[in-house]
């Protein structure tokens, strides 16, 4: 009578547990389902429709363990806007300080007007911020978009001119405040936040032969990487991510 109350009992448990594990796959088909259906809406919107606009920010940083041979002037501007057509780009200054510059390009083929703000700034060590004096890591030189950009989909096609234009004046700059000399460090970051998410939890995405990383939390995608001219394929490959 005990052993047929002890096998009822595993009976019950065996039930039981086959029912919680069917309820939990069934929970989680639909949590799966819900979660393509959401990519396909999106994907939709975004790619079809030209919807769900992002708000993006970027940022180019050369790294240095030398001062500056000279700050900025209006001449290195002079030169900067030199560099570019005065057929296609119109390059006009707001504001000149030894240690930034605020510049504005007007594409004229397809009337975009970007902000940028150029700046020399002194990375102090961290250890050292409560002396006195404080000991300088690095100099860096960092070119950067002034505001953020709003852009959709179709958009995108616009990050290579801009990518251009970074690079361009990241080469004078180099040439008139640093000698032309190799920095220690290079790197950009991109910053982009969308009004809708795909998958909750974080991600970390590498890129070996873009040489970048790739982290998307909800709603917010940030990138970081050593070529800017990569900067358009990465963000259509991992804007719309869902695996």
């Amino acid at each position: 009578m005990l052993y047929n109350s002890k096998m009822d009992f595993v009976r019950l448990i065996s039930i039981v547990s086959g029912i919680v594990g069917i309820i939990s796959a069934i929970v989680g088909f639909v949590f799966y389902i819900k979660g393509i259906w959401r990519y396909i809406y999106y994907w939709i919107f975004v790619k079809i429709f030209n919807r769900k606009p992002m708000n993006l920010q970027l940022s180019l940083t050369n790294k240095y363990n030398e001062k500056p041979s000279k700050k900025f002037t209006s001449e290195i501007f002079k030169k900067i806007k030199n560099d570019f057509d005065k057929n296609t780009e119109d390059i006009k200054r707001s504001a000149l300080r030894p240690e930034s510059i605020k510049i504005m390009i007007l594409n004229k083929v397809d009337n975009l007007t970007y902000y940028l703000t150029l700046r020399l700034d002194e990375e102090p060590k961290l250890e050292t911020l409560n002396n006195e004096i404080n000991e300088i890591l690095h100099y860096n030189l960092i070119i950067k978009l002034a505001s953020e950009l709003r852009l959709n989909w179709y958009d995108l096609k616009y990050l290579k001119d801009l990518a251009l234009y970074f690079d361009k004046i990241e080469s004078r700059l180099k040439k008139e405040t640093f000698n032309d000399s190799t920095p220690t460090q290079y790197f950009f970051t991109c910053y982009i936040y969308r009004d809708f998410f795909i998958k909750k939890e974080p991600k970390i995405y590498t890129e070996k032969n873009m040489k970048a990383s790739i982290s998307i939390k909800k709603k917010e995608i940030y990138i970081k990487g050593s070529n800017l001219q990569y900067l358009n394929e990465l963000i259509k490959k991992y804007y719309l991510r869902r695996i």
